[in-house]
């Protein structure tokens, strides 16, 4: 956000005399010494001039101005005071008290002051900029945009309202105005840092990193420092794989301001990726309990707290003081009851309905839905890639609406025209959310489901969706939303998908013939250093054992190799595989034996196509939902042996199924026939359970009844018993 303000002109001195001769003399040479930032002589030649005319308007306002720089408010304020009893009618006096009070944190009489100086001078560009300013600190968003529009009515080619507007705009989601209001700024100033970093801003929002990154950079080389660029553009080469530049601008960052949440938790996000583990293990000292202290600043995003090694209240709470300080503001639609009706309207809403693995799991629910008792809406604030994912989902709706170029307000009130009875979030609080949307209220019930493995911390979100396993009754408290826990797992799947039918082969792969292949296709971020001992002791045991990990970044790959020789494993016992077409994906896991699930976060859709693929999967549940989702795959794919209790168990079992070949192949037939006739894959049977949750739901609201938590009974199997 731009804060220059644009100084007014102050007010018209009276005709000379001989003392107003000598006072126009210490005014002169305390504005000069003013600009020469001599502000203690500065003080002391207004003061002169003030005991020459004490009723001097002008000399009052110098004089004030000199000591708020200095530093001196409540004297400064007792000037400017001084100075409206002579003459009250003085707009740039009011502009310069309101200015004051925002230093002084007095928000209320700031307002007040500015709205004064408007109703003098309702011409004052830099009036309405700097209570727009103010409004936006505020977070009165709606207020804020009125006065940087205000600002421009009066003062068109006004560049930093031209920038805070279209900032204020895309904080709103209204993606529609701000290109152009950014060209005119560009136009206008092209040397101005503030509108290059805002461009930025807007293309990582529409999903150009690459010209985003250009953005920022263009930036920087206007203007050092510029802290704000600096991490936006930090973020958005971590998105596009630049990540040792990330890592370095953020530790630059750090450098600079080594109590700031954000950078640290930006920078272990980034270590993460590259499997740099150096400051992990003191994570929690050094992030998490400043992070719990600082309730009333903008801490960690809640996506960071999934893949740390904190507990689940840890977890909730600091996900709390992101949720208010973000959403808080935000003032709800007027409640409202839908009336009893035979057809229950549900709305799902996401980024992720196009080729990602939200809809990878989900492409198959929409259409099964009970179009007897359900109509399904699908809003969509996400890309459009034709992908046949895209279109399994737009076909499976019964309306679908892409809203991507609107407002939080305006999808919320279409959701309000459509009169959506259950409204369904599939992001949480994952990239490119908009939870706005949620905390405005648009639907009687809302539910999270899916796309956030963990708790929205907010009173507008009615129930999670979970299951026994993996939101367990003692965790409740973790949850600000009622449990609603479906039979067999709480994840959908989608059982139409295609693995390809061409034979693969160890060779083809890089996979040694004769060894044993344990594998994990996880992102790198995944990975920590408590699970990478426990791998690296089950293949010191196994010596005909290789591990095979998805390809990430050369550094992570890189990091591993290193970490593994530190291990005394050889390193060229880790073997990566490039990322490929899912069919084909879905398909080289015949040739693993055995998937080896991470343990702070878990596989979650990487755990589905395994057991898909024919892998069996082990994993060891932790205290989050996250820590928790193999597990919940496994029981509802009749595997339960393959939850070890602990992580000493998760070896043992590791290595004991590595040496016993037989013990393995009975798992995997076993995996082979439950694929087909056990509640995970069962994608009927699951949306049936589902729709029944939903009743439930809308049975407790249209009785008046507040949310509850409650469990689902199982439909009857599609795929048999």
């Amino acid at each position: 956000m731009t804060k220059k303000p644009i100084k007014p002109t102050p007010p018209a001195q009276p005709a000379m005399t001989h003392v107003a001769q000598q006072v126009g003399q210490w005014i002169e040479t305390g504005n000069q010494l003013f600009r020469q930032g001599r502000l203690a002589e500065a003080v002391q030649a207004f003061r002169q001039g003030l005991a020459l005319a004490p009723h001097s308007v002008p000399v009052q306002c110098n004089l004030a101005a000199a000591l708020q720089q200095s530093g001196r408010r409540e004297e400064a304020l007792h000037h400017y005071q001084n100075a409206l009893r002579l003459d009250a009618n003085q707009p740039s006096v009011y502009y310069n008290l309101a200015k004051l009070y925002q230093e002084m944190g007095r928000e209320v009489e700031s307002e007040a002051a500015y709205r004064r100086a408007i109703q003098l001078q309702p011409s004052m560009a830099a009036a309405h900029f700097n209570l727009g300013n103010s409004y936006h600190r505020l977070k009165r968003m709606n207020e804020a945009i009125a006065c940087y529009q205000n600002a421009l009515h009066h003062q068109p080619n006004f560049v930093p309202a031209l920038v805070n507007l279209s900032a204020t705009l895309l904080e709103k989601g209204f993606l529609r105005e701000v290109p152009h209001l950014l060209e005119r700024a560009i136009a206008l100033d092209p040397n101005h840092a503030e509108n290059w970093n805002q461009k930025g801003n807007y293309l990582s929002r529409v999903g150009n990193p690459q010209e985003a990154a250009a953005c920022y950079e263009r930036a920087l080389s206007l203007k050092q420092p510029y802290p704000e660029a600096l991490y936006n553009l930090a973020l958005v080469q971590k998105r596009i794989g630049r990540l040792r530049e990330a890592l370095n601008h953020l530790h630059h960052l750090i450098a600079s301001q080594p109590h700031n949440l954000l950078f640290r938790a930006a920078a272990m996000e980034v270590q993460m990726s590259m499997c740099d583990w150096q400051d992990y293990l003191h994570f929690g000292k050094n992030l998490i309990k400043p992070a719990l202290m600082k309730k009333d600043e903008l801490t960690l995003l809640p996506w960071a707290t999934v893949f740390l090694p904190i507990s689940l209240q840890e977890q909730y709470d600091l996900t709390e003081i992101f949720t208010r300080n973000r959403l808080s503001h935000i003032k709800p639609l007027p409640p409202v009851k839908r009336p009893g009706r035979e057809i229950i309207r549900v709305g799902y809403v996401s980024a992720d309905f196009h080729d990602h693995a939200t809809s990878q799991l989900m492409a198959g629910l929409f259409g099964l839905h009970d179009r007897q008792r359900f109509k399904i809406y699908g809003y969509s604030f996400g890309p459009d890639d034709g992908s046949v994912l895209r279109q399994r989902v737009v076909s499976g709706c019964d309306t679908f609406v892409n809203v991507i170029q609107h407002n939080h307000e305006e999808i919320a009130e279409r959701i309000r025209q459509d009169e959506i009875d259950i409204l369904v979030d599939l992001k949480g609080y994952t990239m490119d959310c908009r939870p706005e949307i949620f905390a405005l209220r648009p639907a009687p019930i809302q539910v999270a489901y899916l796309g956030y493995p963990g708790t929205m911390a907010a009173s507008f979100m009615d129930y999670l969706i979970g299951d026994a396993v993996v939101t367990p009754p003692w965790s409740a408290a973790g949850y600000s939303e009622k449990l609603v826990w479906l039979p067999g797992s709480y994840q959908v799947n989608d059982h139409m998908q295609p693995i390809d039918p061409q034979p693969v082969s160890r060779r083809e792969h890089g996979l040694p013939e004769e060894a044993f292949v344990f594998c994990c296709f996880n992102a790198n971020y995944k990975i920590e250093p408590t699970i990478w001992s426990v791998w690296m002791a089950i293949l010191r045991r196994v010596p005909q054992g290789v591990l095979w990990l998805l390809r990430g970044s050369p550094e992570g790959e890189e990091n591993l190799r290193r970490h593994a020789k530190a291990a005394g494993v050889d390193e060229e016992r880790l073997i990566f595989a490039p990322k490929m077409l899912r069919p084909r994906h879905l398909a080289r896991h015949a040739l693993a034996d055995l998937f080896l699930d991470t343990w702070v976060c878990n596989a979650h859709t990487t755990a589905s196509d395994a057991l898909w693929g024919g892998v069996p999967v082990l994993t060891c549940p932790g205290e989050t939902f996250a820590s928790r989702v193999a597990a919940s795959l496994l029981t509802a794919v009749g595997l339960p042996e393959m939850v070890a209790p602990s992580l000493e168990s998760y070896q043992e079992i590791a290595v004991g199924l590595a040496e016993s070949p037989g013990s393995l192949q009975q798992i995997r037939e076993r995996l082979l026939v439950n694929r087909l006739t056990f509640p995970l894959f069962d994608t009927p049977s699951f949306t049936r359970n589902l729709e029944q949750a939903y009743l439930q739901m809308w049975q407790r609201q249209q009785a008046g009844l507040p949310p509850e938590s409650f469990a689902v009974s199982a439909s009857p199997p599609t795929f048999g018993s």
